[in-house]
C-alpha cells in the first residue's frame, strides 16, 4: 500500500464512530471456567450447575427422564431444574454489570437447550424467562418450544437488540424458566452482550477496501500482475457492496430489522 492509502486508511479508522467495536462483553459467557464465576446467580431453582456435554442431570420428573447436560460449544454449558407453573416458580438467574459506551447498539441474548426425553415449553415475560436490561424486560411476552434433542443445532436463541442510551454501565440479568407442573432440567450456554458494529464504521471498511484496491491496481500496472489486481478489484467492489447494504439496512433505509 503506498503512503496515500495508508494515510487515507488511518484517517477513516480515527474518525469514524465506534470504529473498533468490541466483541463480547460478558465473562465467562460459555461457562468454560467450569463453574459460574464471573455471574451473580439468583433465582430459586433447587438444582443447578455446569457440565460437560452428556452429563446426567438427576432429580428431573419422569416425564423427563432421562436427561442430560446439552453443550452447544466448548467443553462446558449451564443447566438448572426448572418448573413453570409449582407455586413458588423454580428459575435461576444469571447478572453481570456492563461497562459500554453511550449510544451504543448492542446484541445481547443466550441459547436454551433441553437434551431429555420430552418437549418444554418456555413463557416469555417478567416472570418466567426474560433478558433485563437494569430491571427492564426487553423480549417481547410470548412463550417458545423447546424441543428435545442433544446437539448443539437443538439449541434455540433468544435475543433482542436495544440503544445503551446515556449510559456507561448496564446491568443485564438473564432469567431462565421452562416446563410445566413437572421439574425439568434445562441447558444454557453461549450467553452474549455485543456491540453492534455503526454503519459508519462499515462504510469506514467498505472505503479502505476500494483505496486499497486502488493502490494496488497502481501497482499491479507497473509490474504486470494487472490479472491479479483485476480479481482483486473484483472481490472488492462485491465486498463494499455487502457492507454499503447493511449500512442501508441498519439506519432503517430499507426497512431492515436488526
Amino acid at each position: 500500500m503506498n503512503n496515500a492509502a495508508s494515510t487515507v486508511m488511518a484517517i477513516l479508522f480515527t474518525f469514524a464512530p465506534h470504529a473498533t467495536a468490541a466483541g463480547n462483553l460478558l465473562v465467562n459467557p460459555g461457562f468454560e471456567a467450569g463453574d459460574f464465576s464471573g455471574w451473580t446467580v439468583g433465582g430459586n431453582s433447587v438444582q443447578i450447575g455446569v457440565a460437560r456435554d452428556g452429563t446426567p442431570i438427576p432429580n428431573v420428573d419422569p416425564e423427563f427422564v432421562p436427561a442430560f447436560q446439552n453443550v452447544r460449544s466448548g467443553g462446558f454449558a449451564g443447566n438448572a431444574l426448572v418448573t413453570d407453573v409449582h407455586a413458588p416458580t423454580h428459575l435461576i438467574t444469571l447478572t453481570q454489570v456492563v461497562a459500554v459506551n453511550p449510544d451504543q447498539d448492542i446484541d445481547v441474548g443466550f441459547w436454551m437447550g433441553n437434551d431429555s426425553h420430552h418437549d418444554l415449553g418456555i413463557s416469555i415475560d417478567p416472570n418466567h424467562t426474560q433478558i433485563f436490561i437494569d430491571d427492564a424486560g426487553l423480549l417481547a411476552s410470548g412463550s417458545r418450544n423447546i424441543g428435545a434433542g442433544s446437539g448443539p443445532g437443538d439449541f434455540v436463541e433468544l435475543h433482542r437488540v436495544f440503544n445503551s442510551g446515556s449510559r456507561t454501565n448496564i446491568m443485564v440479568t438473564y432469567e431462565i424458566n421452562g416446563s410445566g407442573t413437572a421439574p425439568a432440567a434445562v441447558s444454557f450456554d453461549d450467553f452474549f452482550f455485543t456491540p453492534v458494529p455503526e454503519p459508519a464504521t462499515l462504510l469506514a471498511l467498505g472505503m479502505g477496501l476500494s483505496i486499497i484496491s486502488f493502490a494496488r491496481y497502481r501497482a499491479g500496472a507497473g509490474s504486470g500482475h494487472l490479472e491479479h489486481t483485476h480479481r482483486s478489484r473484483r472481490l472488492v467492489s462485491l465486498l463494499l457492496g455487502v457492507l454499503t447494504t447493511k449500512a442501508i439496512v441498519r439506519t432503517g433505509l430499507l426497512g431492515g430489522a436488526s
